[in-house]
C-alpha cells in the first residue's frame, strides 16, 4: 500500500433502556481495530476509535471532518459502525 490507511470505527452497545442495548458492537469495533493495528504498519495507519458515550451524532460528523481531511488519492479509508441501524430518518432519541 503506497498511501496511509485511515479508519473511523464507530461502536455502540449502550443505548437507553428505550432503545435497547445490543450484545457485541464494542467488541467487533475492537477486534476490528486489533486486526488493524496487527496487519498495518504504526507509521501508516491513522485509527479513530469511537465508543458507547463517545460516538455522538456530533462526534461522528466531527471525527469525518477532522479525521479524514488529509486523506490523499493514495490512502485508503475505511469506516465501520456497528449498532442500531435504519433506512429511513431516525426518532430523536438516536441523535441525543
Amino acid at each position: 500500500m503506497a498511501g496511509k490507511l485511515y479508519a473511523l470505527l464507530v461502536g455502540i452497545s449502550d443505548y437507553r433502556p428505550d432503545i435497547g442495548k445490543l450484545s457485541g458492537c464494542v467488541n467487533d469495533v475492537n477486534q476490528f481495530e486489533k486486526y488493524l493495528e496487527d496487519n498495518f504498519k504504526k507509521e501508516t495507519r491513522r485509527i479513530l476509535t469511537l465508543r458507547d458515550s463517545e460516538a455522538t451524532y456530533a462526534n461522528i460528523i466531527t471525527s469525518f471532518r477532522t479525521h479524514f481531511k488529509d486523506v490523499t488519492k493514495d490512502d485508503v479509508v475505511v469506516f465501520k459502525y456497528a449498532g442500531h441501524g435504519a433506512q429511513w430518518k431516525s426518532a430523536k432519541a438516536f441523535y441525543e
